[in-house]
């Protein structure tokens, strides 16, 4: 296959929308994985909230530029196709 073709998975479980330490590092590591699915197509890459309860505060408060993105790999982690690849647990171990 020549490289950056890849029809591979990637889903990252996180608390992405709770707001603290946690969620600002997967927030990060979310819009790096919307960057690469934007640059290679052959990449699915999906979140989902995982670990900790979404804050209705801090979503309002994120900064409008990253509603579409957040929409987007939200959208592709609710498919069944996002967790038939690797699927990241990026939480503290309690929430597993």
């Amino acid at each position: 296959m020549p490289p950056n073709h890849h029809h591979d998975a990637l889903l990252w479980m996180a608390p992405l929308l709770s707001g603290g330490g946690y969620s600002s590092e997967s927030l990060g590591f979310a819009l790096g994985l919307h960057n690469l699915t934007r640059l290679d197509g052959g990449l699915m890459a999906g979140v989902r909230q995982f670990g900790e309860p979404q804050d209705e505060s801090f979503v309002e408060g994120l900064p409008k530029a990253l509603i579409p993105p957040l929409r987007h790999l939200f959208g592709a982690g609710a498919s069944q196709d996002a967790a038939s690849g690797m699927v990241v647990c990026h939480s503290t171990p309690d929430a597993w």
